[in-house]
């Protein structure tokens, strides 16, 4: 049923995390880790957060954490703690679950429809990981932090003439939800035991897998 209604749409958007692979809770190991040592109750309220807006950018959750962990937070500190996140997420990533069904629905449908993947991972990291698990080609383009996943779906829209109705957004997180909101896109939710609070604020379609 959901494949079919996917199907029925010329442009979709796509989230990555938690919508073609399970990999919030990859992230969320990847930050623990990046603040290994440090006092547990720091870490849990670091996985809380992580959990709580699973669609922000590390480029805003790093600087938080340093603030939270007690650090001067300086440019020079945030990127090495970003670079050092990124060679610890990447492969957690890649080596995540698939969510059931998309990853067929991808590469069936892709020479037909216009997919395009937004994302709160950096552009090139992302790039990397599509690679490593053949979808690079599934995208017409892609686009990752820092800028705002609704502002990459305006762009596009624009862009490319797209009419609101031809088009969706499959997103799990209050970030995707906003940049269908406001771009008048039909919004559909990959409901997870993360996004209860987005669930019940969504009242529209919404699936578990693809299959």
């Amino acid at each position: 049923m959901m494949q079919k209604i996917l199907a029925s749409f010329n442009a979709i958007f796509w989230d990555f995390d938690g919508v073609i692979k399970d990999s919030v809770e990859a992230k969320a190991l990847a930050y623990e880790s990046l603040f290994k040592g440090m006092d547990p109750l720091l870490l849990n309220e670091i996985k809380i957060h992580h959990r709580d807006n699973g669609g922000v950018s590390r480029y805003e959750k790093i600087p938080l954490y340093l603030r939270w962990a007690g650090f001067e937070v300086t440019q020079i500190l945030v990127d090495l703690y970003c670079k050092r996140f990124s060679a610890i997420v990447t492969h957690l990533v890649i080596d995540s679950a698939w969510v059931p069904g998309v990853r067929d629905f991808l590469i069936d449908n892709y020479p037909y429809k216009k997919f395009f993947l937004i994302t709160a991972t950096p552009t090139k990291e992302i790039k990397i990981i599509l690679s490593e698990l053949g979808l690079l080609d599934c995208f017409i383009e892609i686009h990752g932090a820092p800028i705002k996943k609704y502002e990459v779906v305006q762009d596009i829209m624009h862009r490319l003439n797209l009419q609101s109705k031809d088009a969706l957004l499959v997103g799990d997180s209050a970030s995707d939800y906003e940049a269908a909101t406001k771009n008048n896109l039909r919004f559909v939710l990959r409901s997870t035991a993360l996004n209860g609070k987005l669930q019940k604020l969504h009242k529209g379609l919404s699936f578990e897998g693809l299959i």
